[in-house]
C-alpha cells in the first residue's frame, strides 16, 4: 500500500493533522491469528459497531501509547472480514451472508466457524504446497482441493520461471476471478 497515489480523504470525513509528517497513522497488525482472537472472533453488526468505535478512538489511543488496543480485539473484524476473505472465498461467502442477513430481535453475532479458522492458520502451508507441488505433512487434502479452497484456478508448474525455481514469477500471476466463471462451476 505504500505505493498508493490516492489523495487523503477530506478532513470532514477523517480528522488528521495538516502538519507535515503528522496525520495518518499507519496501523500494522504484526501478530498471529490467536493474538487477534483466534477461534473466538465474532462477525456481525455489533462487531462492526465495536470496530468503528475503536477506529474513532484511534487518535486518543495513539496519543496515550495504547497501541495494543488498536492491534487486536475489535479491530480483528477487518482482518478477518476483509483480509482473510480475500484469501478464502468460502469465508467471503460466509461473511457476506452474515452481514446481509436481515436484522432480527433475536440477532446474535456469529463466531467464525472453526473449520475456516483452521484454514487461516494453514494458509502459508497451503500456498507453499501449491508453489512447490509438495503437500504439507499430515495434510489430508489434494493439491486440487487446496487450490479450490484458496480460490486459485491455475496452480500448475507453469508458475515456475524455470525448473527448480524457488519462487513463482510475479509476472505470471493474474486475477482470474474477473474472468468468466462458467468453467468454475461445481
Amino acid at each position: 500500500m505504500r505505493d498508493a497515489e490516492e489523495a487523503l480523504p477530506p478532513r470532514s470525513q477523517l480528522h488528521y493533522s495538516m502538519k507535515e509528517k503528522e496525520g495518518v497513522f499507519q496501523m500494522t497488525i504484526s501478530t498471529n491469528y490467536d493474538d487477534i482472537g483466534g477461534y473466538d472472533i465474532e462477525v456481525g453488526q455489533r462487531a462492526f459497531s465495536n470496530c468503528h468505535r475503536s477506529l474513532l478512538m484511534a487518535e486518543d489511543l495513539v496519543t496515550q501509547k495504547r497501541l495494543r488496543e488498536l492491534n487486536s480485539g475489535p479491530l480483528s473484524l477487518p482482518v478477518v472480514a476483509i483480509s482473510e476473505s480475500i484469501r478464502f472465498p468460502l469465508l467471503q461467502q460466509w461473511v457476506l451472508g452474515t452481514f446481509s442477513a436481515p436484522p432480527s430481535v433475536n440477532y446474535q453475532e456469529k463466531r467464525v466457524p472453526q473449520k475456516l479458522s483452521d484454514d487461516f492458520k494453514k494458509w502459508a502451508s497451503y500456498s507453499r504446497a501449491l508453489v512447490t507441488q509438495d503437500l504439507p505433512t499430515r495434510c489430508e487434502l489434494t493439491l486440487a482441493q487446496i487450490a479450490e479452497k484458496l480460490g486459485v484456478l491455475k496452480w500448475k508448474a507453469d508458475w515456475m520461471q524455470h525448473a527448480g525455481a524457488a519462487s513463482p514469477s510475479p509476472k505470471r500471476f493474474k486475477d482470474v476471478r474477473s474472468q468468466s466463471h462458467s468453467h468454475t462451476s461445481h
